[in-house]
């Protein structure tokens, strides 16, 4: 169970909240640029340092900054849910 949750139901919520969510709340509030993903990917950040760890807190700010361009660009969620599934498979792998 705890595959399939860092695999695919963390993913897809996670980015539902932090894409369609914050990051296209501000996105119409900023237009786009670097703000919107920076801001995203510091939140990102504080909440997996919140309810992880300071060191998750830290090591998802890269990966959520290249989510995050992905979406700028294309503004659609399933290829930023599966490079979030990849990301955290990779992570999963690198912590066994």
């Amino acid at each position: 169970m705890a595959l399939a949750t860092t695999l695919a139901v963390a993913p897809l919520l996670e980015e539902i909240v932090f894409r369609l969510g914050l990051h296209d709340a501000l996105l119409k509030r900023w237009g786009p640029g670097w703000r919107a993903n920076a801001a995203v990917a510091l939140a990102f950040g504080v909440a997996h340092a919140l309810l992880r760890s300071p060191g998750l807190g830290l090591g998802v700010l890269l990966p959520a900054l290249v989510i995050g361009g992905v979406y700028e660009r294309w503004r659609r969620l399933w290829p930023c849910v599966l490079l979030h599934a990849a990301f955290n498979g990779i992570w999963l792998l690198a912590h066994r």
